[in-house]
């Protein structure tokens, strides 16, 4: 029965026959008080070997939250829940992901509910799109020549962002202007940033085309103690990119 399980367990919609056959074979046991077998119906089945590694996941401190297809640009933002990351495994849908992801995930949100947010992910407050966007609507806008150097100047504080990052954003946003240290006098760019509670860093870019109905308008949230932007949000435009280049951490720890 455990082996039968295994092996429906990716074969698509035929997966969810594992949910009667390990439910017959663990009541054959208990009727029979087969101790040992029934232990290793509940210790090596599916379901228990994905949640598992959720949990194995969560101890690393960067777990993932799985799922699949095609998702759009703010998927990829940290789980305001779980301030976990997400990951897509693809367009192919095969019908047996509720076993590997579903379990999975469940492991990370329990260990999450018990032990509280990973280690490595971002734990201060974080405020939903409509939040920011009441936020930063009222705040001033920063000079683009500081901007372009990586500076943010706000509320008495100095923010030093990564040439590397500002490109990327470039390339998310398609501003070109935002690395032009000699843009257009019509450029129509704004850059404008805000400070949340404190710890959220909001950046706001906004490109409006001159002679055109065209514009690009993003909304980035970042810590504001390492810079590292942790969720992006299109108020209007399309983003260049389906993911965004710049996670929450570093491409080498990632």
């Amino acid at each position: 029965m455990l082996l039968l399980s295994w092996v429906l367990c990716f074969l698509g919609p035929l997966s969810f026959l594992i949910l009667f056959i390990l439910g017959f074979a663990v009541v054959r046991s208990i009727y029979r008080k087969a101790w040992l077998p029934l232990i290793l119906l509940i210790a090596a089945n599916p379901f228990a070997f994905f949640f598992a590694g959720g949990v194995v996941d969560y101890t690393k401190g960067s777990p993932t939250l799985r799922g699949m297809g095609l998702p759009g640009f703010e998927y990829h933002n940290i789980d305001p829940k779980t301030r976990c990351m997400r990951r897509s495994g693809g367009c192919v849908i095969r019908g047996h992901e509720w076993v590997s992801n579903g379990f999975h995930n469940l492991g990370v949100r329990i260990a999450v509910a018990a032990c509280g947010y990973p280690a490595r992910s971002y734990d201060g407050p974080y405020p939903s799109k409509e939040q920011a966007l009441r936020v930063i609507s009222n705040a001033p806008d920063l000079p683009l020549d500081d901007f372009q150097k990586g500076v943010i100047r706000i509320e008495n504080r100095v923010f030093q962002i990564d040439d590397s990052m500002l490109f990327n954003w470039t390339m998310i946003t398609g501003i070109i202007d935002l690395m032009d240290m000699e843009p257009e006098p019509d450029h129509g760019v704004q850059v404008k940033a805000a400070l949340y509670q404190k710890r959220c860093l909001i950046l706001r870019l906004i490109q409006q085309q001159p002679q055109s109905d065209e514009r690009q308008d993003f909304i980035i949230l970042l810590d504001a103690r390492n810079k590292r932007p942790f969720a992006y949000h299109c108020i209007e435009g399309n983003p260049r990119a389906r993911a965004p280049m710049v996670n929450y951490l570093p491409p080498t720890t990632h």
